[in-house]
């Protein structure tokens, strides 16, 4: 077997977005041409077991999972890759039931409590039933109950908080969520977009809730004609996320504040 000696880069180009990709022995790196975040990266067990098998999730599958992609592949996988999971069929995975969203806000808050302390103290309180039912009047749709989950474990984060919920995106609070929600209004790709992090420098990352299992995607001012869509729902980027912080994925900066997801672990 030829191994790899270095790591192999190479560029494409996916829904008029230019990915650089990093191939190298332990696995596959990708991130958008030109930014500076650290990429996204799997094992090439991931990988195989992503395209082939039953998980979803950039992490390590289990041995359960693994073996049945390989099984896939051994008998011939061709038809598989031949259709692979498109934009819109991973758009509409269904949210996650309240339940699961609880357990998955519960591991969050358990981690976050043991390894950042100094983050936890900067959160607010949970949003009350009239903070929710307001925004919901601001937006004019019903909001998502992933969102309203999300907003009741903490309703944003303190008034000069510049600490990173996760990379440098900061969670938003209900107020936020409607501010921002009005100044984005006029904007016709961006119907149905709600928020919920923002960088504090007119970058959002929300939930498309006018889409079939409610896409988050990401949305910049430096791309201001085109949203990213980054997670099949909400409930699916909380569980990587925390999945991640778990693992051992992320790192704090003491400096700038950020929370960056790195390649080692803990």
């Amino acid at each position: 077997m030829q191994k790899f000696t270095r790591p192999l880069r190479r560029e494409i180009e996916v829904a008029g977005e230019r990915l650089a990709l990093t191939f190298g022995e332990q696995g596959l790196a990708v991130r958008p041409v030109g930014a500076r975040r650290p990429a996204v990266e799997a094992s090439w067990s991931a990988v195989v077991a992503r395209l082939f098998g039953t998980s979803s999730a950039a992490a390590e599958p289990s041995a359960d999972e693994l073996t049945s992609a390989l099984r896939t592949v051994r008998a011939g996988g061709a038809a598989r890759l031949a259709n692979p999971p498109s934009v819109a069929a991973a758009s509409a995975a269904p949210p996650a039931t309240p339940k699961r969203l609880q357990g998955i806000l519960t591991r969050l808050d358990q981690w976050l409590r043991k390894h950042r302390p100094g983050f936890v103290k900067q959160l607010r309180p949970g949003a009350s039933a009239k903070d929710l039912s307001n925004l919901e009047a601001a937006l004019g749709v019903p909001t998502p109950e992933e969102l309203r989950a999300l907003l009741a474990w903490h309703n944003g984060q303190d008034a000069g908080s510049t600490a990173g919920f996760e990379e440098d995106w900061m969670l938003m609070s209900t107020a936020d969520i409607a501010e921002a929600r009005q100044a984005l209004s006029n904007a016709p790709q961006l119907k149905g977009f709600v928020p919920f992090l923002d960088d504090d420098a007119g970058n959002y990352l929300g939930i498309d809730v006018a889409s079939p299992g409610r896409p988050v995607s990401m949305y910049g001012e430096d791309t201001p004609t085109e949203r990213r869509i980054v997670s099949p729902s909400m409930g699916a980027w909380l569980e990587d996320f925390v999945s991640a912080c778990e693992q051992g994925d992320y790192r704090e900066d003491p400096e700038r504040g950020s929370f960056l997801k790195t390649s080692g672990k803990a």
